[in-house]
């Protein structure tokens, strides 16, 4: 890993100007997996061979430089990765982030993706298909699974307020999905890019599950860790 780091602390990244994960701005999000990587494994994080200490360096220098210009997304996943890996917010800054993550929670209890921007899709700074927006404006799994698993994994117990409502959301919001002849249970979310639920070439429907797949994976974490 640390053959393939960039001088700045970060690695190359995929940029097809699609958001969250796709995107020039998705590079941090990129650095903020490498620390959580690294933390898993507290004795290779603390011993002192030269290429780990270096990269280390680098990549704490660079997700601290950057966090201020982060969208709130890649700055709960920052938070994430803090919870493993030393030294990447101060006390201040994760109770400012917490704060922070507290008020975009929706009054259903759950977060959407779409407000955890800004969002830039490259030059052209509008998705490159027409989304649904009326969706998406909607809490979702994916924003409300990671951010209840983070905030847990951060400290927060499970009767805090913020995580309460989280949880209560997710309990609610498990749904059948039919894809074919088989049904599935799930935790939904929706692209930011295109419209994938209403049909055409886009909306076949392993494509349309795509967000949802990473919405009940951090929907099953979060329901975990708060069991």
């Amino acid at each position: 890993m640390w053959e393939t780091q960039r001088a700045d602390g970060a690695w190359d990244w995929l940029d097809f100007g699609l958001e969250p994960f796709e995107s020039a701005d998705a590079a941090y999000y990129g650095a903020t997996l490498a620390a959580l990587a690294v933390g898993t494994a507290p004795a290779y994080a603390t011993s002192h061979a030269t290429d780990a200490t270096v990269g280390l360096d680098r990549l704490r220098g660079y997700l601290k430089e950057r966090r201020a210009a982060q969208s709130l997304l890649n700055q709960v996943a920052l938070l994430l990765a803090s919870t493993r890996l030393k030294d990447l917010l101060t006390s201040g800054q994760q109770e400012a982030l917490i704060a922070e993550i507290q008020r975009r929670q929706q009054n259903d209890g759950g977060w959407s993706l779409q407000t955890l921007g800004p969002w830039r899709w490259g030059d052209r700074r509008r998705p490159p298909g027409t989304p649904d927006a009326s969706l998406l404006a909607q809490s979702d799994g994916y924003a409300t699974g990671l951010i209840v698993y983070t905030l847990r994994k951060a400290g927060l117990p499970g009767d805090h307020a913020v995580v309460k409502k989280g949880l209560q959301w997710l309990k609610a919001n498990q749904q059948d999905i039919q894809i074919g002849q088989r049904t599935y249970r799930a935790w939904r979310a929706y692209s930011l890019n295109i419209d994938r639920e209403h049909g055409g070439k886009e909306g076949e429907p392993w494509r349309r599950m795509f967000m949802s797949d990473a919405a009940t994976t951090f929907a099953v974490l979060a329901l975990v860790a708060s069991d």
